[in-house]
C-alpha cells in the first residue's frame, strides 16, 4: 500500500511537473504568434497608408501625369507692378 501511494505521489509530481513545462511553451508561442501578428499588422497598415504613388516608380508616373498642373496666369516673372 506504501508503495501505491508514492507512486500516485511521484505520478501527481511528474504532472505537475510537465503541466508547468507544457504552460511555459504555451504561453512562449502563444505571446510570439500574437506579437509576429502585430508587427505584420502594422507593416500592413503602414504599407496601405502611403499615398498611392509611393508604391512604384509607375504609379508615380501616373500619379503625376494625372497631377501636373498647367500654368496659369503671367508667365513672365514678376520683377515690377505699377501702382495705381
Amino acid at each position: 500500500m506504501a508503495e501505491a501511494l508514492d507512486t500516485l505521489i511521484t505520478l501527481g509530481w511528474w504532472a505537475l511537473g510537465w503541466l508547468i513545462v507544457l504552460g511555459v511553451i504555451g504561453s512562449i508561442l502563444i505571446l510570439s504568434a500574437l506579437a509576429t501578428g502585430a508587427y505584420t499588422c502594422r507593416l500592413a497598415w503602414r504599407a496601405a497608408a502611403r499615398p498611392s504613388w509611393a508604391r512604384g516608380r509607375l504609379r508615380a508616373r501616373i500619379h503625376a501625369a494625372h497631377r501636373v498642373r498647367r500654368p496659369s496666369g503671367r508667365t513672365e516673372p514678376r520683377t515690377y507692378e505699377e501702382a495705381a
